[in-house]
């Protein structure tokens, strides 16, 4: 193990993983708090544009980022686990740059054509509104970039609480607004709070990160002219970078686009709550809430004689734990989810839950390829990611084809399959190049056989007692809980090491399993 005062040992893990927990589950709650209150306060057609508009804001991020995302997830972590100061100071303040410059000329180039944009999209009338969103995109994709160079410096208080800066305003601008308006709030009105809130959040993100670099150049500069060569950064963040561009074809955003223009805003409305809750319980799946932590993690094992072995045994533990919390989900989702989303979302979109249980099923898949993206990353293999996406897209043609007869389901069933070719091309194209991932089958087999048997025992339970909405979802979750987690623990699915490995970096060896 590494020493205590490299950047990323387990202790500095830990130390981070402390400040994450906290900050992460105060975000979580103001999470949840805001995505009931906007499918609330604003009214159906709006809502449906407000998704389109979020759609937006995600493609614009990876569409104007240039390779930038992977330069800060690859270099950043390089530079500082070998102590370079200096030159992980003048990257940072060339890649914060890049970044706004790329948000400003993309926005700059929706502005112009803001009249063509609403007219395909079929929301001429939010013309308005999209041009104000623009300026959201801006200062949110800035705060939100800023949040990645703190994680790759494993820096996760900085980035917590830049984000509870952010969402907190968003929910105190929210409540202000519901008590001070009869009915529903406008939409342009809830954008203004957006956009107050990110640029609070992005001007304080960047202080806090220059303070932090310029007092590390002074305390360990390292050697100069030490930098990342523009030629190494276009041979690994080029591919990768297209690699996301194509990957914007098939992905839920577009989904989203595509029902705006074809179904309208309503059927969006029932999709993109469905995504918004799936993409909120994403972000708390273990390798997507931990990505920050885990990611230098991948990195830092270039140097290492043993580096393919770490890798397997990084890359089986991070799958295992999210599966570990994502099939109970899917049996939950499976026995509760109609009535989840009927409850959730008002009575606005109770036909939402069969999109939870399929996008549910897509997380599985994107779970894969978030393992799979971290060790092509620690690799420097931009290509596979590039040929596999360019495989996916035939998931897309599959969906659309089939969308006159089975509408917006045949998008979803699409993205699952993108996902599926994405995987397999990327794993064959590793195991081609010397890497050779063993995925631990009997664990995951496990914790699939219990998520089943809770599931059964689960709609036993509904079939022997009737009960009210909120108390049959309840008795779901808890049942579905209470009978995985004891199977579990008694057939335990983790191996010793890898639970001895998880018990080094949580802060008490609580893990079990």
């Amino acid at each position: 193990m590494m020493q205590t005062n490299h950047p990323y040992s387990a202790y500095q893990v830990r130390k981070s993983l402390i400040h994450f927990i906290f900050g992460k589950g105060a975000t979580a709650i103001i999470g949840i708090a805001l995505l009931l209150f906007v499918v609330r306060a604003l009214p159906v057609n709006d809502y449906g544009i407000y998704i389109a508009l979020l759609a937006v804001l995600e493609i614009t991020q990876l569409a104007s980022n240039l390779g930038l995302f992977a330069a800060a997830y690859r270099y950043v972590p390089e530079l500082r686990s070998q102590n370079k100061g200096a030159a992980l100071h003048s990257l940072l303040l060339r890649l914060s740059a890049l970044r706004l410059l790329t948000l400003i000329a993309a926005v700059a180039i929706m502005g112009l054509l803001s009249t063509p944009i609403v007219a395909l999209l079929n929301i001429k009338t939010y013309e308005q509104v999209f041009v104000l969103y623009g300026m959201v995109i801006v200062s949110e994709g800035f705060a939100r970039y800023l949040d990645i160079l703190f994680d790759s410096l494993l820096l996760q208080k900085y980035s917590q609480i830049s984000s509870l800066i952010r969402n907190g305003l968003r929910l105190i601008g929210l409540v202000i607004l519901m008590a001070s308006v009869v009915g529903d709030i406008s939409l342009i009105n809830w954008v203004k709070v957006e956009l107050l809130a990110s640029c609070i959040g992005a001007i304080t993100s960047a202080l806090i990160l220059f303070t932090y670099s310029f007092n590390l150049k002074k305390k360990s500069p390292g050697l100069k002219g030490e930098s990342v060569k523009p030629n190494k950064y276009l041979v690994f963040a080029g591919p990768s970078y297209l690699a996301q561009l194509i990957g914007l074809a098939y992905g839920p955003e577009t989904t989203k686009l595509i029902l705006t223009k074809i179904s309208g805003v309503l059927q969006v409305g029932a999709f993109g709550f469905a995504a918004s809750f799936s993409a909120m319980l994403q972000r708390y799946l273990p390798v997507f809430l931990l990505l920050g932590l885990v990611r230098p993690l991948f990195v830092s094992t270039h140097n290492l004689a043993d580096r393919n072995m770490r890798l397997n045994q990084l890359a089986n533990i991070v799958l295992k734990l999210n599966l570990f919390v994502l099939f109970p989900l899917i049996a939950f989702m499976l026995a509760s989810g109609d009535q989840l989303a009927s409850l959730l979302s008002g009575g606005k979109f109770p036909d939402a839950g069969s999109f939870l249980v399929i996008l549910m099923v897509l997380l599985v898949f994107q779970t894969w390829h978030a393992v799979l993206g971290l060790v092509t990353l620690a690799l420097e293999d931009g290509t596979s990611g590039l040929y596999g996406t360019v495989l996916g897209l035939l998931g897309l043609f599959a969906g659309v084809a089939f969308l006159p007869k089975f509408g917006a389901y045949s998008l979803c069933v699409g993205l699952i399959i993108s996902e599926m070719m994405w995987c397999g091309y990327v794993l064959l194209s590793l195991y081609k190049k010397g890497m050779k991932l063993k995925n631990d089958w009997l664990g995951t087999g496990k914790i699939f056989i219990f998520s089943l048997v809770a599931l059964l025992v689960a709609e036993l339970s509904q079939q022997l007692f009737q009960a009210p909405q909120l108390l049959a979802i309840c008795s779901d979750l808890i049942i579905i809980g209470v009978v995985f987690t004891y199977l579990a623990y008694r057939i335990k699915p983790f191996t010793n090491d890898e639970r001895n490995l998880i018990n080094k970096i949580l802060p008490r060896p609580v893990f079990v399993w």
